[in-house]
């Protein structure tokens, strides 16, 4: 199953106002290919039990990429923004990216879309 969509790095934290600061996170377009997709639902002490995705998306990498792949943040799949659990990029040009948890911008970070 191929694959495109946004990817968000963690570019840089603006201070708003005196002594708050918000993450600017910075969105960058990439193809690639699904290698593994599956959700499950983990129960948790919320009221609503939490969903998880065990997917592994494979990005052909740019310079941009492969020079802040420790910057990224989230891969925007289906509606929502997955965290990305770890980074392989052992096969050159692509990075494989692990999805986890959604992702929450608790910390009230801006987007913008490259």
């Amino acid at each position: 199953m191929k694959f495109y969509g946004a990817i968000g790095f963690m570019e840089d934290e603006v201070e708003v106002r005196p002594g708050v600061f918000r993450a600017m996170i910075q969105e960058y377009l990439y193809s690639g290919d699904y290698n593994r997709v599956s959700t499950a639902y983990k129960t948790s002490s919320h009221l609503n039990d939490d969903l998880s995705v065990s997917a592994e998306v494979s990005i052909v990498g740019d310079s941009h990429a492969f020079l802040n792949m420790n910057r990224i943040v989230y891969v925007a799949w289906r509606g929502s923004k997955w965290k990305v659990t770890n980074i392989d990029d052992a096969k050159h040009p692509r990075l494989i990216l692990t999805l986890g948890g959604e992702y929450n911008d608790d910390r009230g970070s801006q987007t913008e879309i490259t």
